[in-house]
C-alpha cells in the first residue's frame, strides 16, 4: 500500500509540473461521486471475512472516485458475501464478484492516476472502456508489466499490508478461468448456475463470508443506486 501511495504522490508532482494544476478536472468526476465521496475523505476500510481469513482492503477516492463509491455500494449491500475467488493465479491476481445479485449498470472510466500495479493493489476487471460493473481483482504479484494502459485498469486501493499474508492462504489449485485456459471455472456457468456450480465442480475454491465497510455509510439505502436485486 505504501508502495503505490509513493508512486501516486510522484505522479500527482509529475502531473502539476506539466499542466500547472493539481488532481483532475473536476469535470472528470460525476455529481454523485462529488456528493458520496469528498475528496477530504482519504481513504476508506472494507472488511472481508473470508474462509482463509480476514482482508481488510482501502479504497481511495482521490484515486478512483467512480471504482470507489461503486465498491463501497457493493460492499454496503452485501453484494460480496458468498462470493468465490473463482480465479486464482499464484503470483498474478485473484478474482471474484461473480455472479452479481444486481442488475448492474456499467460506471465510466476514473481519470488516469499512473498509480502501479504492485502486490495488493485492487481494481475492477472490465472488457472496455466504461464496462466496469461488480468483478474485482487483487494483485498478489507486481503486475505492472501488462496492467495500466487501458482507460479502465485503474486501481481504486489496496489491500491492507497487515493483510497480505492472508492472500497467500487464498485457493490457487485451479488456477486461471477455462475462458484463458486454465482449470478453472466458466464465467457463462457461474452467471448461470452460480455457487451450486462452483461448490460441486470446483470444491477446493476460497470465499468471501462478508464484507462490509467499516466507515462508510451509503446515502439513501443500502442498495446501490438503479440497481435491481436479483437474488
Amino acid at each position: 500500500q505504501k508502495e503505490l501511495e509513493q508512486e501516486w504522490l510522484r505522479q500527482q508532482a509529475k502531473d502539476k509540473e506539466e499542466q500547472g494544476m493539481q488532481g483532475h478536472p473536476d469535470g472528470d468526476v460525476s455529481p454523485q461521486a462529488r456528493v458520496d465521496l469528498p475528496m477530504a475523505s482519504v481513504a476508506f476500510t472494507v472488511r472481508f471475512e473470508t474462509t482463509v481469513g480476514t482482508i481488510d482492503i482501502v479504497v481511495r477516492p482521490d484515486w478512483a472516485p467512480h471504482g470507489t463509491l461503486r465498491f463501497l455500494e457493493l460492499a454496503a449491500a452485501g453484494d460480496f458475501d458468498d462470493r468465490a475467488f473463482y480465479r486464482a493465479v499464484p503470483g498474478c491476481i485473484v478474482q471474484f464478484g461473480l455472479p452479481p445479485k444486481h442488475e448492474l449498470s456499467t460506471i465510466p472510466d476514473d481519470p488516469p492516476t499512473g498509480v502501479p500495479f504492485l502486490l495488493g493493489a485492487v481494481a475492477f476487471a472490465a472488457v472496455g472502456e466504461n464496462t466496469r460493473r461488480s468483478t474485482i481483482f487483487i494483485c498478489t504479484g507486481d503486475m505492472s508489466h501488462c496492467l495500466g494502459r487501458q482507460s479502465w485498469e485503474t486501481p481504486i486501493g489496496a489491500v491492507a499490508e497487515s493483510s497480505l499474508e492472508v492472500l497467500e492462504r487464498i485457493d490457487t489449485t485451479y488456477g486461471d478461468i477455462a475462458e484463458f485456459g486454465g482449470e478453472g471455472p466458466e464465467t457463462r456457468r457461474i452467471n448461470v448456475e452460480g455457487n451450486a456450480y462452483l461448490r460441486s465442480s470446483f470444491p477446493r475454491l476460497s470465499y468471501i463470508l462478508r464484507a462490509r465497510p467499516l466507515d462508510w455509510v451509503p446515502v439513501g439505502g443500502s442498495v446501490p443506486r438503479g440497481m435491481t436485486r436479483t437474488e
